[in-house]
């Protein structure tokens, strides 16, 4: 494949987006997957299909650690 290296949302972001981002959802996790703990901690980049997301807070969404632990273990298995 000839797109670049996945980053973390966080290493995009920066911590004050993180801090705004987390605010925004009112810090609930916004992914609902099986096993969900609720309380977000982390952020989620949204897939739009397009690289070249800026990283913007409208890309991002709260996410806990069982969830974004789930999503990159599925997404390494589809990717």
């Amino acid at each position: 494949s000839n797109e670049p290296p996945r980053r973390s949302a966080l290493d995009q972001a920066g911590e004050s987006l993180k801090a705004e981002v987390l605010k925004r959802d009112h810090y609930r996790c916004q992914l609902h997957l099986p096993g969900c703990e609720g309380h977000a901690t982390e952020l989620d980049r949204v897939e739009t299909g397009e690289y070249g997301d800026d990283g913007s807070s409208e890309h991002l969404r709260g996410a806990c650690k069982s969830c974004e632990r789930t999503k990159g273990q599925a997404f390494r298995l589809l990717g």
